[in-house]
């Protein structure tokens, strides 16, 4: 995936860095930010952020996730990646 020089993806819109520029660290991990809806063009970044946020969950609670995939390939693919990389 490209990034541009802030390193966010190139197809993130200008609007939504700066909006996100104006929101800082403790705002986003505030107590009460329990949810979060991200929604990307194909190939922008979905999965791959979910897996990023449910590997930092996991490691900062000690807790278990689960990650829903809409096709058996795509789960079969990320079981495969996640027994390499000895996560499961």
């Amino acid at each position: 995936m490209m990034c541009d020089h802030d390193g966010f993806p190139i197809c993130v819109p200008a609007e939504l860095k700066k909006a996100y520029a104006k929101i800082s660290d403790k705002d986003l991990y505030a107590p009460n930010f329990s949810n979060l809806v991200y929604t990307a063009p194909t190939g922008g970044g979905k999965t791959v952020i979910t897996e990023i946020l449910a590997a930092h969950n996991v490691v900062r609670t000690n807790r278990r996730a689960i990650l829903a995939f809409p096709f058996v390939a795509t789960a079969k693919e990320k079981l495969a990646f996640l027994q390499v990389v000895d996560m499961f």
